[in-house]
């Protein structure tokens, strides 16, 4: 036992203030096949100087005990690339000698074997690995020629002595080699175990951060609801004050960020938003789009020119949803890195078959280098007076590619840079009511019709039930999905908008309890929720639309005009 322990003492010597595992795997391996050397040198020498006479083989394999002994000792006092390569040095020497001394003894085939491995595995530089291996070969190349054209002359030796000697020689360089590649393969191993454990930390970590994004915009959007109900109610009373403008924008660009990243984990998980196409009116829309950016332009004196070619259709069939999130990258970016007193230029045309939307700044523009990794994920590019986020231009490429079309990029340092989405044309060719028409117009279909409110948070209660009323609805509350099914039971309502979480009983329950009753099934159900990964999954499930959280009051107003038409137009569905 105490062998033992002074043997792992020895090979373990010089590793004490090495942290890398794998530098210390190597420096025991170093120790461990000099260990092996300095006992198979005493054994063999006194072994073949028993069976020869020759006082010079117990000679050298003293002394060449001796130089693995240093080898050790350079080892513990921390020389450890020069142990491993001293180990390489003396081993060739020692080769050398003994392949003259030995002659026909010494096979050189296997000598060439125990140098190569030996080599690769002792020696991390390639400078070290090549001094080594054309040491070798020297060597090797020497022993030959003195076979054939004796220098030195080798040891006399009788047959039975030569016999032992060779394969005892053989057995040596096997042992070592064996040795040495053991300690090969438990260096890959625990390579191997090391990669897998960092894998699964990564993997680890990386589904941690997931969650901790889903978390995180799922919390951030619940106080951000109300900042931006006010901010849209604010707006609203008085369309043309600045503080609201900006108020409104400010909500509006922290709720972009939001979605860039919730958008960025669906496509990473690889369950990016159905696409869902749509008619609508092109030039209303990107009008509408340009209108939530004028205040941050005005604010640094940039003018937004919007311009659309006559050939393009006035309507177009095109997942809406989708191509905001796109412009809104592109044009909140170039207004975001324009300087003062210039112009973003807003054009649409169709072209060979593809309608296209160009956002051109006056702009530093951006280098050739730089215009190359530009969709690359958390790319950033720093000017003096702003800072991009580094994910959105990532996101909107990808949405483009969700769209069958892509974003081109033309940029000139000092001119400006230009920003191209080029898409399929989806012309629709019938008549439909354009988005940009004034809400008042539908404000009559509203008046007088009964909603019931389910929402436990009274902030959005209060600017829910406001906007509401200022549409003509007349509003019902109730505070959890209990009392919501109870008032929807015991009174009649047009519309139920519910909140997905709700206590005592979810908004999901709900639904599905009013689905399942016969008297109130054909009553419309709006859920609002701030996951947007269970939109579908409501829809399908019977609900009449779906709210993301913070609830945009022109999405809002869509949603309750359609519902209503609806009903309206299917009267024998009514109780």
């Amino acid at each position: 036992m105490n062998l033992r322990k002074t043997l792992y003492t020895v090979i373990d010597m010089g590793t004490g203030p090495v942290r890398d595992r794998h530098e210390k795997l190597l420096i025991n391996k170093v120790n461990g096949v000099a260990c092996s050397l300095i006992v198979l040198s005493l054994i063999f020498g006194l072994l073949f100087y028993i069976l020869s006479g020759h006082l010079l083989i117990l000679i050298a394999t003293t002394v060449e005990s001796l130089l693995f002994v240093l080898i050790i000792a350079l080892n513990y006092y921390k020389k450890h690339a020069l142990a491993a390569l001293g180990l390489q040095l003396v081993l060739n020497a020692a080769i050398l000698y003994f392949g003259l001394l030995l002659g026909k003894a010494i096979d050189g085939l296997w000598l060439a074997l125990f140098l190569i491995v030996t080599s690769f595995l002792f020696l991390k530089t390639a400078a070290a690995r090549r001094i080594s291996l054309t040491g070798g070969i020297i060597s090797l190349v020497l022993i030959e020629l003195n076979k054939f054209y004796p220098v030195v002359t080798p040891f006399p030796f009788t047959p039975a002595v030569l016999l032992v000697v060779h394969y005892s020689a053989i057995a040596v360089i096997l042992f070592i080699t064996v040795l040495t590649l053991m300690h090969y393969l438990q260096y890959n191993k625990l390579l191997v175990t090391a990669v897998k454990g960092q894998t699964r930390e990564l993997e680890n970590a990386n589904r941690s951060l997931k969650v901790f994004m889903r978390e995180l915009t799922h919390e951030i959007r619940t106080p951000l609801n109300a900042i931006y109900s006010i901010a849209q109610l604010k707006l609203m009373d008085a369309p043309d004050s600045p503080t609201n403008e900006h108020l409104h924008y400010a909500c509006h660009n922290v709720l972009s960020i939001i979605n860039n990243v919730q958008d960025r984990s669906k496509i990473e998980a690889g369950k990016p938003d159905e696409i869902k196409r749509e008619a609508f009116d092109v030039r209303s829309w990107i009008q509408e789009v340009c209108n939530i950016y004028r205040y941050l332009a005005r604010t640094k004196a940039v003018q937004i020119e919007v311009e659309t070619g006559e050939q393009l259709p006035h309507l177009m069939y095109e997942d809406k949803a989708t191509l905001t999130k796109i412009a809104n990258n592109i044009i909140g970016n170039a207004i975001k890195f324009s300087p003062k007193n210039t112009t973003v230029t807003v054009s649409m045309h169709q072209l060979n078959g593809q309608w296209h939307l160009a956002v051109a700044d006056q702009g530093a523009g951006i280098s050739r280098e730089k215009v190359a990794t530009l969709f690359d994920e958390f790319t950033r590019e720093r000017i003096s007076f702003a800072e991009g986020t580094g994910l959105g231009l990532n996101i909107a490429q990808k949405l483009a590619f969700q769209l069958q079309g892509h974003i081109q990029v033309f940029s000139e340092q000092g001119k400006g840079t230009m920003f191209i989405i080029c898409l399929p044309v989806h012309e629709c060719k019938k008549i439909i009511v354009a988005d940009g028409h004034p809400e008042h117009v539908d404000n009559h279909i509203f008046h007088g019709r009964k909603v019931l409110l389910v929402e436990d948070d009274h902030m959005s209660q209060q600017y829910l039930h406001k906007y509401l009323h200022s549409k003509g609805f007349e509003v019902i509350l109730a505070e959890d999905g209990m009392e919501g099914l109870y008032r929807a039971t015991c009174d009649h309502f047009d519309i139920i908008i519910s909140d997905i979480g709700l206590p005592r009983m979810e908004g999901r329950e709900l639904l599905a309890r009013l689905k399942a009753n016969k008297y109130l099934a054909h009553v419309p159900v709006i859920i609002t929720s701030a996951d947007t990964a269970i939109k579908e999954d409501l829809l399908q499930a019977g609900a009449a639309g779906c709210l993301i959280k913070p609830v945009d009051f022109k999405q809002l107003h869509k949603v309750l005009k359609d519902t209503i038409i609806q009903a309206i137009l299917a009267p024998e569905h009514r109780a």
